[in-house]
């Protein structure tokens, strides 16, 4: 969840001034490297801003709930990102669609040893848009490479061939059970001009 773009977009609604935006990167920084308990002193070595600046940050950032520190003193942004998830959800599933985008991207540049072109990555995007899910794309890929075939319109047929299959299952299913049901109801379907419809 990229919740650290949707702040920056939305901070100035949030009512947070761009210094206490900085901190609290700083923060989460720290916090990815292992560090727990975070004070103003130890801000204060990161940042250019004055000591006084920083600790009236840090106390407003404290009193909104956007900082916390839990019972063993471990500094939190757990508050605020559930805040920022909750007022900005659409914004983050956009993020997180266009990261999963991105990852079957560089899966496909990887294996084809190549950049693709924009035909090729808009032909992904339209799988992902249709539901195939990253494990049954990267399936098709595998296919396509014990094939040796590089080739997006090959590993876009195996999804389509895919897809029927699984419509098949689906939609056969529910005629062979009418077929069974009365003779009426089965002589109707056998009128039906299939391929039309």
């Amino acid at each position: 969840m990229d919740w650290k773009l949707a702040l920056v977009k939305n901070y100035k609604k949030m009512d947070l001034t761009e210094n206490e935006l900085a901190m609290i990167f700083v923060v989460d920084s720290l916090l990815q490297d292992g560090q727990t308990f975070i004070t103003p002193d130890m801000l204060s070595l990161q940042m250019t801003l004055p000591f006084e600046q920083i600790d009236s940050c840090f106390t407003t950032l404290l009193k909104r709930c956007y900082l916390s520190y839990d019972k063993n003193m471990k500094l939190s942004l757990d508050n605020l990102i559930s805040l920022i998830s909750a007022k900005y959800p659409a914004e983050i599933s956009i993020e997180e669609e266009k990261d999963e985008n991105d990852e079957v991207i560089h899966l496909f540049e990887n294996e084809f040893a190549r950049a693709l072109s924009e035909t090729e990555v808009t032909t992904i995007n339209e799988w992902i848009k249709n539901g195939n899910t990253i494990e049954k794309i990267k399936e098709a890929l595998n296919l396509a490479t014990m094939a040796k075939v590089k080739s997006i319109r090959y590993i876009d047929s195996i999804l389509l061939e895919w897809q029927r299959k699984e419509e098949y299952r689906t939609h056969g299913k529910t005629i062979s059970d009418k077929w069974g049901k009365n003779l009426e109801e089965t002589l109707e379907i056998a009128k039906i001009n299939w391929i039309e419809d």
